[in-house]
């Protein structure tokens, strides 16, 4: 029997242990900032601080969902119409359903 729940911790309470591991791993990382970080920056070549901060970036800066195409903007059909040089018309898209 998949899908039923019959014990533990109840659907959208937060786990202790992360929550607690988290909050610890927040505190270390803003001392580090705060005491350590710009003297290990200044001693990483430019490749290597180039590295760091895209590597930061992709933590801070969210990447973009795709947007779901929209039913409104789909063109039904595309028309085709050749134009000879005497100015005469032919629909491209009859003649090639035939």
């Amino acid at each position: 029997m998949q899908g039923f729940k019959t014990g533990g911790r109840k659907s959208g309470i937060p786990n202790r242990i992360t929550t607690k591991l988290k909050d610890e791993l927040s505190e270390h990382l803003e001392t580090y900032i705060e005491t350590q970080f710009n003297e290990d920056w200044n001693e990483l070549t430019a490749r290597e601080r180039v590295r760091v901060a895209l590597s930061i970036s992709q933590l801070l800066v969210p990447k973009p969902l795709p947007e779901p195409p929209l039913e409104d903007e789909k063109p039904n059909f595309i028309e085709v119409r050749i134009v000879r040089p005497d100015g005469t018309t032919e629909d491209w898209n009859k003649r090639n359903k035939e």
